[in-house]
């Protein structure tokens, strides 16, 4: 029997191309199938052509691997895929999700197929970069079983992460020792003479530059963030006050502006009792009322002297001999003058 494995040329080609600018890489290996009963049992032939797909796919990426085995002894309970298939992500994602597939045709017609997923990964889930997972997965129809190993890896030196988006190195100096561990944190060495909190020597010589791997401790950061939070609600009272005090000077916000009073309202004294104005108010419009009768009474009089005194008729005859004057007459008239009333 003949068996072979036939990969897409153009595929082999991308994979170089695209080698350079990877963000992910995943490396499945080691697959083989196992039908728990001869291949003949599902396909009536002696030998069986077999496709099989490996499928990555991702919130915004596909890519499959195909793998071909012609003419296959019907009568095997299992096959093997040799070879590492290698897949790889170019741009940041959600989730990974790798699926197989397999398909088998006879000569006669028949044909038979199943699915397989091998592994589904989110970011909420912790990172296992570099590292060799063994899977056994089971199909959807016949039941086959599946065993593989899948290895997620960063492209790049010193990345890790769920899309190698964090970078890390080990260090160890005379300022900082840490590790960096499986998914890209600073694990601080475990001697005496290292601070816990940033990986710092206690006792290290005085640097006058700036070290990018300087790292604030917890109490240090918990101590910045509350006096930003203090200094923020300062400056949140303080833009109160100034918009009172603008609301106070435009437009009289709490500053209560009465109107002048009348002259008789200025005798109105606040929260007197209702007895006390009503007995007020009816003196006021009393005097009022006798302040106009007296007036009316001064101008009717006023103009009654006036008709009777002007114009002054004096007839000149049989007195040529004497002297008529006006000064005179008007001295020995006294006008009447207008009683005034005493404001009470």
């Amino acid at each position: 029997m003949v068996f072979g494995k036939v990969m897409n040329p153009f595929l082999a080609l991308s994979f170089l191309v695209s080698l350079s600018n990877a963000v992910i890489e995943v490396d499945v290996s080691t697959v083989s199938i196992n039908f728990n009963n001869q291949i003949n049992n599902y396909v009536s032939c002696y030998g069986v052509d077999i496709d099989f797909y490996l499928v990555l796919s991702t919130s915004n990426f596909s890519q499959e691997n195909p793998y071909y085995i012609r003419q296959q002894d019907a009568t095997k309970y299992s096959i093997s895929v040799t070879g590492t298939s290698s897949f790889l992500v170019k741009s940041p994602t959600d989730f990974l999700s790798l699926t197989g597939i397999i398909q088998m045709r006879c000569s006669n017609g028949q044909n038979a197929s199943d699915s397989f997923l091998l592994q589904t990964q989110t970011t909420s889930q912790p990172d296992r970069n570099n590292q060799n997972v063994a899977i056994q997965v089971t199909s959807n129809s016949y039941q086959w079983t599946l065993t593989a190993t899948i290895n997620r890896k960063c492209n790049g030196a010193n990345e890790y992460g769920f899309n190698c988006n964090e970078q890390c190195s080990t260090v160890n100096d005379d300022y900082y020792c840490y590790t960096c561990g499986t998914n890209g944190q600073k694990t601080c060495c475990p001697t005496s003479d290292v601070n816990p909190d940033d990986c710092s020597y206690y006792n290290h010589p005085i640097s006058t530059t700036w070290s990018p791997n300087t790292q604030c401790s917890a109490s240090a950061e918990n101590t910045y963030f509350w006096l930003m939070i203090s200094f923020a609600i300062i400056m949140a009272i303080l833009a109160i006050f100034l918009l009172l005090a603008l609301l106070e000077l435009c437009c009289g916000l709490f500053t209560k502006r009465t109107a002048k009073g009348s002259e008789d309202g200025d005798w109105i004294v606040s929260q007197e009792p209702k007895a006390n104005r009503e007995l007020y108010d009816a003196d006021i419009n009393r005097h009022h009322q006798y302040r106009r009768r007296q007036e009316e009474s001064r101008t009717t009089s006023e103009q009654d002297e006036r008709d009777r005194r002007s114009p002054y008729i004096v007839s000149r005859q049989g007195m040529e001999n004497q002297s008529y004057d006006d000064e005179v007459l008007r001295n020995e008239w006294q006008e009447p003058q207008p009683r005034r009333i005493a404001r009470v």
